[in-house]
């Protein structure tokens, strides 16, 4: 009887090491995805604010460039109008 209480308290431990293993490892697989989907977040988002920054300077380029074109095509009709007055 004193034998099978033995197995029985050797049986229980290795159950509890085992559980703690699977415990232990499956606890680090989820902080290591939890980890990879942070990361692949956080550089998804840098992603969008790096394009957005981008389209807002092209914005500002072309803003600038049209507001050009439209001085020229103010001064270019003045001009075409000088010339013909002076012949």
């Amino acid at each position: 009887m004193a034998n099978s209480g033995l197995w029985v308290g050797v049986l229980t431990a290795l159950t509890a090491l085992a559980a703690g293993y699977i415990t232990a490892r499956a606890t680090s697989r989820a902080a290591l995805g939890q980890a990879r989907t942070v990361a692949v977040a956080e550089a998804l988002r840098e992603q969008r604010e790096r394009r957005r920054a981008t389209y807002r300077e092209m914005m500002g380029c072309a803003h600038a460039f049209f507001e050009i074109t439209w001085q020229i095509d103010d001064v270019t009709p003045r001009a075409t109008a000088r010339r013909r007055t002076a012949c």
